[in-house]
This record gives C-alpha cells, sequence and structure tokens, in this order.
C-alpha cells in the first residue's frame, strides 16, 4: 500500500544493461516467505552465485569485487562468504554457536574483525553470497518461519555443504535504527522458530532447553516484564514442539502488546 509494487515496475522497465525480475506476492508471506520464491526463481538462473540482502542493508563500492575475487580462488569450499555488517555503529550478524542455555547464537568477537577472513557458523541474510550448487543440495530456506532465525536454521544446512567465510575487508550497510525496547510480535517467531531449531538440529539438548526456557518465561512477570510476554513466549515455545508454523493467527504484523 505504500507505492512499492509502481516504483518496482518503473524500475524494472529502465534500461541498465542487466536483467531484472520483480516478484509482486498476493499477501504477506513474511521475510521467509519472500527470501523461498526470491531462492526459487535466483536457482532456475544461469549464475553459480547469489547474492541475498533485506531491503534496508547496501554494499559498499568494492563489495561485490572483493567476493568475486575470494570465490575465483576459493569458492568450491564454501557455502557462502560475506562481508561484515556494520549497524549502528558497531559490527554485528555474524556469529557462532555457543553453550549458553537459551542463547546458543552469538556475535563473533569484535576482535575478530582485525583478521582478514574468518570462518564462522552463521551469517544473517545481508548481503551474503551463496553458492548455487550448494544451496540447491541443502536445499531453499524454511518459507514457514515467516520472519526471524530462518537465516539461522539455513546456515546450520548450508554449513554441511561447505564453509561460511566472514571477509572483514568488506562491508555491508545495515540502515536501520535501534528499536525501541517495547515487546513485538516478531518475539513469538523467535521463540517458535529457536524451538524448532532445536528440535530439528540439536535433539540431544532439545528437552532441556525446552524446561530452561519455559522457567525463564514463567519468570517474565516475577522479573518485572508482562504476563504478555511470558504468554507469548510459552505460545512460542509450545508452537514450535508441535510444528505449528507459519503465520500465528493473533501475533502478525501489526498485532501491539
Amino acid at each position: 500500500s505504500d507505492g512499492t509494487s509502481k516504483f518496482l515496475s518503473e524500475w524494472r522497465n529502465e534500461d541498465e544493461g542487466v536483467e531484472k525480475i520483480v516478484l509482486n506476492l498476493s499477501k504477506n508471506i513474511g521475510g521467509s516467505g519472500g527470501f523461498y520464491e526470491g531462492e526459487k526463481v535466483a536457482i532456475t538462473k544461469n549464475a553459480d552465485w547469489i547474492m541475498l540482502g533485506d531491503d534496508d542493508a547496501y554494499p559498499t563500492p568494492n563489495y561485490i569485487e572483493g567476493m568475486t575475487t575470494y570465490i575465483e580462488q576459493y569458492g568450491e569450499k564454501c557455502s557462502i562468504v560475506c562481508g561484515r555488517v556494520l549497524e549502528n555503529n558497531t559490527y554485528k550478524h555474524r556469529c557462532n554457536f555457543c553453550d549458553k542455555y537459551g542463547q546458543f547464537l552469538a556475535p563473533i568477537n569484535l576482535t575478530e574483525y582485525a583478521k582478514k577472513e574468518v570462518m564462522i557458523d552463521v551469517a544473517g541474510y545481508l548481503g551474503i553470497v551463496i553458492n548455487k550448487e550448494k544451496l540447491i543440495k541443502a536445499d531453499l530456506i524454511r518459507r514457514d518461519y515467516f520472519i526471524w532465525f530462518d537465516d539461522v536454521e539455513h546456515c546450520i544446512r548450508l554449513k554441511k555443504e561447505g564453509n561460511i567465510v566472514c571477509l572483514t575487508d568488506y562491508e555491508i550497510i545495515h540502515d536501520t535504527e535501534n528499536q525501541p525496547n517495547t515487546l513485538s510480535w516478531k518475539e513469538y517467531y523467535g521463540w517458535r522458530n529457536r524451538t524448532d531449531i532445536m528440535k530439528k538440529h540439536y535433539s540431544e539438548q532439545f528437552i532441556f532447553w525446552v524446561i530452561v526456557m519455559l522457567i525463564k518465561a514463567l519468570l517474565c512477570t516475577i522479573k518485572g516484564t508482562s504476563l504478555t510476554e511470558a504468554k507469548m513466549r510459552i505460545r512460542g515455545i509450545i508452537d514450535g514442539i508441535l510444528g505449528h508454523m507459519g503465520i500465528h493467527d493473533t501475533y502478525k504484523p501489526g498485532w501491539k502488546a
């Protein structure tokens, strides 16, 4: 409703020497669904690598050149090649798994950015370049996640096919503002999708993780947050256990606590 469709239709018809494909989806299927539909088209095209990014993330001028140079030398071993992400004056979205229950993912230490090349576990979908052959082997992103942690789950599968490498000389700008510290409908998908990830990929820790997370959810009211947040967390965890994915009837864009 904000004129995006009209803008993209006009942009698509501007001759700039490249083929432009615009997908206008009939309903909101979330970021996960949008990436899925984009990947589905991209793997049919005559390209060996596919670059993905949000609409508020853009590369600095030498980014694609740097990715290409590295890929030409070492690409066969990689599933994903990416650069660092600058957001609100710090580096984010390049992560490793950690052993803390409830926080199984952590940004790489800022000291790692002093290295030219860092092997990582998870690269958020901000300027990543994916090897198409390995993408096909790992399969596409989970569209039923709707939003949040879809890139985490995808990276778990992609890393089984090849390395995930961050080249720190090259930068993506994530042009976004700090979000207010209020309860968002997106949090539901965070809890649900994290539960699904643990169930599918970390089955040995799954039961313990669920117990810890349910206790933390119940403690929300004691810690001074809210019963609303406790209910959202518990609903997300239960839906993750039961495999109730897609958009939730209550927690969808526009919901407010």
